[in-house]
């Protein structure tokens, strides 16, 4: 890729970055957080749940 042939920030030479605040320079970590990272979070979280729920029938 021709990187050093790039002109500025992304934020000045890319398409319209309103529909797509991940890729925004200086955006919180929250919000860069792609579509497949948050399913992975979701998945997760589920998974812990779900675990405890079994811990606490055991008891």
């Amino acid at each position: 890729m021709a990187h050093h042939k790039r002109k500025g920030p992304k934020s000045s030479r890319a398409g319209c970055l309103l529909c797509k605040p991940h890729k925004r320079q200086g955006a919180p970590v929250n919000i860069r957080e792609t579509f497949s990272t948050l399913r992975k979070r979701k998945i997760a979280g589920e998974k812990i749940a779900e675990a405890v729920a079994r811990s606490k029938t055991l008891r």
